[in-house]
């Protein structure tokens, strides 16, 4: 479930919190994953994040994230829309 993979990517980040909501809006579901990690640029999200099989934690083997499949599986629930909120990151490899 993507539930699992969202966790992972913030304990990849560096987070030390990560908390989920949901709510009914109008008919729809609304859910909200929030986390106090690192961050990422949104040239970062534009070339890993969105990216299928992109990593930018190949070469680290204590992230599970290196392989670039995590935050796909959120889209095997068709979601109508996806809206990601972050910071530029103070580890320059996040960048």
């Amino acid at each position: 479930m993507f539930v699992r993979e969202l966790l992972q990517n913030g304990r990849d980040a560096g987070a030390t919190k990560v908390e989920f909501t949901c709510e009914a809006r109008g008919g729809r579901w609304v859910l909200r994953c929030r986390d106090d990690g690192e961050g990422m640029t949104f040239a970062h999200a534009r070339r890993y994040l969105f990216a299928l099989y992109a990593s930018s934690k190949e070469s680290r083997r204590d992230q599970v994230g290196r392989f670039g499949v995590g935050f796909w599986s959120v889209l095997r629930f068709e979601p109508e829309r996806i809206a990601i909120r972050s910071r530029a990151p103070a580890r320059p490899e996040l960048a």
